[in-house]
């Protein structure tokens, strides 16, 4: 089994970890052409579950101040704390270094936001929502990411 996020850091030849997985490759081949038509990507997030317990959602951006107003606006939907981190050989990292696009981690708990033992249904849809409302917020803001 190959940890998909560590699979990032070439397009061909991983010498740690050997040939890259056919489904990074893909996606960064998506990637290299999407752009080179002159499209844009405005934000890439990589979601992940953290602790099992508490509350505490952090948002890992690479580089200090970059997307810092997102994190400011997802607050206003549940806690998130901004905290700057680069995973390297990570799809964050590629999409920073590789594609200019503002990116980040997110490590959210997997205790219930009501202080239940486990996510529910409910907290899985207060996330997203509150993701939308706060993408949508920045946007229309008219923060630039970096």
């Amino acid at each position: 089994n190959e940890d998909m996020n560590s699979e990032w850091d070439d397009d061909t030849i991983d010498t740690i970890h050997g040939p890259v997985e056919p489904e990074v490759a893909c996606v960064k081949l998506w990637l290299k052409d999407w752009t080179k038509q002159g499209n844009t990507i405005n934000m890439h997030i990589d979601l992940h579950s953290q602790s099992q317990q508490g509350d505490d959602n952090v948002m890992h951006p690479p580089r200090e101040g970059m997307l810092r107003d997102f994190c400011t606006k997802l607050n206003s939907y549940f806690q998130m704390r901004y905290m700057t981190l680069e995973f390297y050989s990570s799809a964050s990292s590629a999409m920073n270094t590789e594609f200019h696009i503002p990116t980040t981690v997110f490590e959210i708990t997997q205790s219930g936001i009501h202080n239940e033992s486990y996510l529910t249904i409910q907290d899985d849809k207060t996330y997203g929502e509150g993701i939308v409302k706060a993408f949508h917020d920045y946007i229309n803001s008219g923060e630039d990411g970096s």
